[in-house]
């Protein structure tokens, strides 16, 4: 299983732009279900909650099956591992997603922004 992708925007007030999240809790999921939106190619992703160590990285893929980690604007690996952190992706792959590196311990919310 993974962690459901939900929709956080009232899209009457922001035609051009789209806000998902993933919750991760300690349910054993370790991938968010992938967010497929290539017409709105600026997103920028944000983790918030608690790590206990732990990292959650973002992946990018072109089919849905190979997936990579995504790199920010200055050539960052898009990886969270404590705190507030923004990063806008560099590529605008078809599909993305959050992968988090073990299911314990830990209560995150991953947010990906999208604009046109």
């Amino acid at each position: 299983m993974t962690i459901p992708l939900n929709i956080d925007t009232n899209f009457d007030e922001l035609p051009d732009a789209r806000v998902h999240y993933w919750n991760f809790t300690a349910s054993g999921d370790l991938l968010g279900d992938p967010l497929k939106l290539p017409d709105f190619p600026d997103k920028t992703v944000t983790c918030t909650g608690t790590f206990n160590g732990h990292a959650v990285t973002m992946q990018g893929s072109s089919d849905n099956s190979t997936w990579v980690t995504l790199i920010d604007m200055d050539g960052t690996s898009a990886i969270f591992t404590a705190g507030t952190v923004a990063y806008t992706l560099k590529t605008n792959l078809p599909y993305i997603r959050p992968s988090l590196d073990v299911s314990t311990g830990v209560t995150l919310k991953v947010s990906a922004t999208s604009a046109k």
